[in-house]
């Protein structure tokens, strides 16, 4: 008799790292900068995985066009993104394709991203090559760089990494899937792993789990039950 495989269950109580359960990839930390705070992590996540989705389900924006504000609800709970946020970026989207109809109809639109007010700077980061030597001008511009680092830093923000892209198209492609036969973690480890050892793709689908609860967590999103795909529903 063969032995059934351990399913992997998705791991929605991860909140944050703890010494008992620590981050499960460091790749999940975002940022569009270098140092970012807690919601500024939150607001770009928000942002990268609503892009994503437009890319990887061109279906998520014709349905979101074609429907309209007056169906927004609808729209939303078919691709489990009954959130707040998802209709307050969905309402924006809307607004700015009304205001503008020659715009492409493809991609979310976002709210320009807010200015900071940073420590001034008293002398120009400007080389001027006949009164000032090169080494002298880049040594103006790393000390202006650990100033900004240090002012960011002491404004509560914590350097990030930028290597999210593919962890944000495993979550899209496993909770945006409502289909007969919906994509699960082993699917994606098999692709990630390229190995078709069971022991190797089993260790590959858990941290593809947990970074996809980790990411789920960041952004606010309930995920889809493991087993199942998003309920299709009839027009």
């Amino acid at each position: 008799m063969t032995k059934r495989r351990k399913s992997i269950v998705v791991d929605r109580s991860w909140e944050g790292p703890t010494e008992s359960h620590p981050e499960p990839n460091p790749q999940v930390r975002l940022g569009f900068g270098e140092y970012a705070s807690p919601d500024e992590l939150r607001d770009g996540g928000r942002e990268v995985f609503l892009t994503t989705a437009a890319r990887l389900w061109p279906d998520l924006m014709t349905e979101l066009e074609q429907g309209g504000e007056r169906d927004l609800a609808n729209w939303a709970k078919k691709w489990g993104l009954d959130k707040d946020w998802v209709i307050t970026a969905a309402e924006f989207t809307l607004t700015i394709w009304r205001d503008d109809p020659l715009l492409e109809r493809d991609v979310f639109q976002f709210h320009a991203p807010e200015e900071h007010d940073w420590p001034p700077e008293f002398f120009p980061l400007d080389w001027d090559p006949v009164n000032e030597r090169s080494e002298n001008f880049r040594a103006r511009v790393e000390a202006h760089i650990e100033r900004r680092a240090a002012a960011a830093e002491k404004s509560g923000r914590k350097r990030v990494s930028r290597k999210i892209a593919l962890h944000f198209e495993w979550l899209v492609r496993y909770h945006l899937d409502h289909s007969k036969r919906p994509i699960r973690f082993a699917h994606l480890a098999r692709e990630a792993a390229k190995s078709q050892d069971p022991e190797t793709i089993d260790q590959k689908a858990m941290e593809i789990s947990r970074t996809i609860s980790a990411l789920a967590v960041l952004i606010d999103l309930d995920l889809r039950p493991p087993k199942t795909g998003r309920p299709s529903q009839k027009p």
